[in-house]
């Protein structure tokens, strides 16, 4: 039998950043909470790698296949919400063309050049009990 382990959480970020903002559409949603939605993230970027020394070739394999498709299907959700406005049909697109950067690294870049402000903005704080009583399903 296994036990229980908790894990806290906490981070602050702030509020109109894009992790702010982020996070206050996650706590404010009420079709996923934050716990679940924090888990179903971590779960496609880190899982496999959590799990590869208890599991087998082949079910590795299979949950590689299965977060795979998870991916697929969001980002068929991303497309069908934001770019369908293009006129153009959903197309699965998970390469990045040689010698472009990532939006985020832009981001970065073009904030690092931003002013210095005098006082820090506000902070939203997140505090997650990602063990809550009775919820076994992570």
């Amino acid at each position: 039998m296994s036990g229980r382990q908790r894990v806290i959480l906490r981070l602050d970020v702030e509020v109109d950043s894009e992790a702010g903002r982020l996070f206050t559409y996650l706590k404010t949603n009420p079709a996923i909470s934050l716990r679940e939605s924090v888990l179903r993230a971590l779960k496609v970027f880190y899982l496999p790698w959590a799990l590869e020394p208890d599991l087998s070739q082949l079910e590795l394999q299979a949950l590689a296949q299965t977060l795979l498709e998870d991916m697929q299907l969001r980002s068929l959700q991303l497309q069908t919400r934001f770019l369908a406005s293009a006129g153009t049909p959903p197309v699965l697109v998970m390469a990045q063309s040689p010698g472009s950067q990532p939006l985020s690294a832009l981001t970065r870049a073009a904030e690092s050049r931003a002013p210095v402000q005098a006082e820090p903005k506000p902070f939203i704080d997140i505090d997650v009990d990602l063990a809550a009583a009775g919820l076994d399903d992570f």
